[in-house]
């Protein structure tokens, strides 16, 4: 009886330490990369489980997501390994890295997370809980290209001063060129401009001479409007004065006293017009325009 008593109780030892060599041994370690970050760069969090055994021992049902105190969450990612260890011990290690952003200057805070998972062999579910970080936030820092060398502040001020150079040679260039262009062609007088005319009216009116005289008068009268800023309807005695102040031969005046009287005897009488006249006329508005370059 003694010996029965004794086997029963010497297997359920063995039964209890059995038991003890399957219990979940897991360990969680949670770190940052740097204490301090630029307020422009990113805060790293790594959350570490880590277990003597395959990959497979342990299933990790859920890792709460950190709540953050001046950080944003940008993204995450996750990352596993096996290794054996110098006795020829397999070794887990799965990874979790958290990617924060910082809001402003200051200190910030990841409290602390809770993760379950469950011993394949077991079947028991546990969770572990992992301390609050803090991370100070400090002054951001340069981003790489944004600052400028004096090398490089010199290489621009030179390219800008060529480029001046540039843009003054050729602004004096065609200035220049301007100037003798406007030197080389002759200034086009109002004369100049109303002969022409005058040309034009003998070629298409030599032979009727009512229409010829009517539009004879017409440009006589516009020459007078743009030459001294008088009406188109000003009489002979207006025009007369403007060109006895500029000197106005005798023999002009009394041309252009003809013309106007046989102006008002066409219009109100119905005097036709001979050629001869008509001629003469057109003569008399040529030596008009001839000799008011002068004045």
């Amino acid at each position: 009886m003694k010996t029965l008593v004794f086997v029963v109780l010497l297997l359920s030892t063995v039964a209890l330490q059995a038991d003890d060599s399957t219990a979940s041994k897991i360990t969680l370690h949670t770190y940052l990369e740097q204490n301090e970050v630029p307020q422009n760069r990113e805060v790293v969090y790594h959350v570490e489980l880590s277990w003597e055994g395959d990959l497979q021992r342990y299933h990790i049902a859920q890792v709460s997501t950190p709540v953050l105190t001046n950080l944003t969450l940008r993204g995450s990612g996750s990352a596993n390994r096996f290794f054996t260890d110098e006795q020829g011990k397999p070794h887990s290690l799965k990874r979790i890295s958290y990617y924060l952003t910082p809001i402003e200057m200051g200190m910030a805070y990841i409290d602390g997370i809770t993760v379950q998972y469950e011993d394949t062999k077991t079947q028991q579910k546990e969770s572990l809980s992992a301390q609050r970080l803090g991370v100070k936030i400090i002054e951001g820092v340069p981003e790489p290209g944004a600052g400028i060398s004096a090398g490089t502040i010199l290489l621009y001020i030179l390219l800008l001063l060529f480029i001046a150079v540039i843009v003054y040679s050729l602004w004096k260039y065609f200035k220049i060129r301007r100037a003798e262009q406007e030197e080389t062609e002759p200034e086009i007088s109002l004369e100049d401009n109303f002969m022409d005319e005058l040309s034009t009216l003998k070629k298409e009116n030599g032979n009727d001479t009512a229409d010829g005289f009517h539009k004879l008068m017409q440009l006589v009268r516009r020459y007078f409007s743009e030459k001294f800023q008088l009406n188109p309807a000003a009489g002979f005695n207006e025009i007369k004065v403007k060109l006895e102040e500029n000197n106005s031969t005798a023999d002009l005046l009394q041309k252009m006293d003809r013309l106007y009287e046989q102006a008002e005897l066409s219009q109100f009488a119905g005097e036709a017009i001979s050629e001869s006249d008509f001629h003469l006329f057109t003569d008399t508005v040529e030596l008009l325009l001839r000799t008011g370059k002068d004045y």
